[in-house]
């Protein structure tokens, strides 16, 4: 628990020099100090990690997908777009059956969405997913919207 307890003040503390050991951590054998690493790592670096949190969402040795979506989702720039892509379209059958919920899919779409440029197999995938399934709550509904406001756009 003291591992846990000390992300969290590095997320309010830390410094670039604390990258490195949060790093490490990503693999620790507790979920919240797994959780936590990627998202303080955010906090501290913002975008110049994009690589990282983009590299661990596609290792499949790192179990909180949702996590890095999320560092993705807060401070990633564009170069996240090919490894959320990825994820999106690999997991499209978990996202129809609601075994990846809205609020984990969601981020990776919304970041997508705030890209100025995205390629044209990002908008495939964004096309399958509202394609794949109904919505199913007024947040789903809303981001679906806007999946296909940004479709007509391009």
């Amino acid at each position: 628990m003291e591992v846990y307890w000390a992300v969290l003040a590095l997320r309010r503390y830390g410094t670039k020099k604390s990258i490195p050991v949060l790093k490490k951590l990503l693999y620790f054998p507790k979920q919240d100090v797994k959780a936590c690493s990627i998202l303080t790592i955010a906090q501290i670096a913002k975008e110049t990690e994009t690589e990282f949190y983009a590299e661990a969402l596609s290792d499949p040795k790192y179990s909180e997908k949702g996590y890095a979506l999320w560092a993705i989702f807060a401070v990633a720039d564009n170069r996240a777009e090919r490894a959320v892509t990825a994820y999106l379209k690999k997991n499209l059958s978990k996202i129809r059956r609601e075994i990846i919920s809205i609020g984990t899919y969601g981020m990776g779409v919304d970041y997508l969405l705030k890209q100025s440029t995205i390629s044209l197999e990002t908008l495939d995938t964004m096309k399958k997913i509202v394609e794949c399934k109904e919505p199913t709550s007024p947040a789903e509904e809303e981001l679906f919207q806007n999946v296909k406001t940004r479709l007509l756009a391009e």
